[in-house]
């Protein structure tokens, strides 16, 4: 319980109504809609100077971007899930 009380100090201590942190989210996505697009232009026309997988390279943002909110919902859930069952602990100990 240790750890998360310290990961609660930590939150706390974060400027979560800041613009950046309210944007971040949106500009990220805007940023990959980009970079998507940029690859479905690029890999049908060969380009001088440009390798021709270069559009992989430009889809691994977003593949990057889909793991980590995966991993942020999972971790979310969890969260979740634990203050779920710290309302079941009960006071009495030894009893």
């Amino acid at each position: 319980m240790v750890v998360m009380d310290k990961l609660d100090d930590i939150r706390m201590e974060l400027d979560v109504e800041g613009p950046l942190i309210k944007s971040l989210p949106f500009l990220n996505g805007v940023i990959n809609v980009l970079l998507t697009l940029s690859s479905w232009l690029i890999r049908g026309r060969g380009r001088a100077g440009v390798p021709e997988q270069m559009w992989l390279y430009l889809l691994l943002p977003c593949i990057m971007l889909g793991m980590v909110e995966m991993a942020r919902w999972t971790i979310f859930a969890e969260h979740q899930e634990l203050g779920r069952l710290k309302g079941l602990r009960y006071g009495y100990k030894g009893a």
